[in-house]
C-alpha cells in the first residue's frame, strides 16, 4: 500500500470512529502514531478535504429535505395531542433556525454584494 492509499485508509477510520482513540484502537496504533499522521502536513490536508467533502454532502442532503423537516416540525407544533412542551420545543427550534437561516442568507448575499462591487470572481 503507498503513502496515499495508506493515508486515504487512516482517514477513512478517523471518519468513521466517534474519537482518535477509538480509530488509533481500529489501525492497530498508538494515539501517539496517529497524531503524527494528523500532524503531518500532507495528511492533514487530505483529512481535511475529506471532511470538506462529508460536510458538502450533507449540507446538500439536508437543504434537500429541509422542506420535510419544517412540515415534520409544523405537525408536531400544531397536533393537539402533543404535549405542551414538546410542542414549545418544536416552536422554538423553528424560530432559532428561521433566525440563523435568516441572519446567513443576509451575511451571503452582503458578500456577494461586496465581491460584485471588488470585482472578485467566485470561481
Amino acid at each position: 500500500m503507498g503513502r496515499k492509499e495508506r493515508y486515504a485508509y487512516i482517514i477513512a477510520v478517523l471518519l468513521s470512529n466517534p474519537n482518535r482513540e477509538d480509530a488509533a484502537k481500529e489501525l492497530n496504533m498508538s494515539k501517539k502514531t496517529l497524531e503524527k499522521y494528523i500532524a503531518n502536513d500532507e495528511f492533514r490536508q487530505m483529512y481535511r478535504k475529506s471532511q470538506d467533502e462529508i460536510l458538502t454532502h450533507v449540507t446538500g442532503y439536508l437543504s434537500n429535505n429541509i422542506g420535510e423537516m419544517a412540515k415534520i416540525l409544523f405537525e408536531i407544533a400544531t397536533n393537539p395531542d402533543t404535549p405542551k412542551p414538546i410542542k414549545l420545543n418544536a416552536i422554538k427550534i423553528a424560530f432559532e433556525y428561521s433566525i440563523k437561516f435568516t441572519e446567513t442568507n443576509n451575511v451571503i448575499q452582503r458578500i456577494e454584494t461586496l465581491e460584485r462591487e471588488c470585482g472578485i470572481d467566485e470561481s
